[in-house]
């Protein structure tokens, strides 16, 4: 069992991940602890992260490591997790805006954005709607993957 191989403080993200999903992180994370110390360097943790299927920047994971400079299993679940939760968000936000998107054109109107920002949003400030309305806006549209990919970058 994972417990017996890696000691029995797993994180509670570990429930947020599939058998799969550890599997992957495990051989991932096996392969880059070169010194079979039960540790991976900060700056390979990345690519252990790409490796075993999840998406996150290297500032996320710097951020998610909170100063320290090797990982070890456990923490590296807890980043997974917390790199799937952001996936899971990117792909609802997505599919709100396909929604939104009748044409199927990729863009959605800024009027409409705007709407959705101020009121169904977390309470965006007019001064932050119109930064990103501002950011993005093609004459009067905006391509919301674009949009997506800032938020979560």
């Amino acid at each position: 069992s994972t417990q017996s191989t890696w000691g029995p403080h797993l994180p509670t993200k570990m429930d947020q991940l599939s058998e799969q999903e550890i599997s992957l992180a495990r051989d991932a994370f096996t392969l880059h602890d070169t010194t079979r110390k039960g540790k991976v360097p900060l700056a390979e943790v990345p690519q252990v992260i790409r490796s075993a299927g999840f998406n996150a920047t290297s500032s996320e994971i710097q951020a998610l490591a909170k100063g320290k400079q090797t990982i070890d299993f456990p923490e590296l679940i807890e980043i997974a997790g917390q790199c799937k939760k952001h996936g899971d968000g990117m792909k609802e936000i997505m599919g709100a805006f396909k929604a939104m998107d009748a044409g199927n054109t990729g863009e959605i109107d800024s009027d409409t954005l705007k709407y959705y920002l101020k009121n169904l949003s977390e309470r965006l400030s007019d001064a932050e709607v119109d930064k990103y309305v501002r950011a993005f806006d093609k004459g009067g549209k905006i391509r919301y993957d674009e949009l997506v990919n800032a938020l979560y970058r």
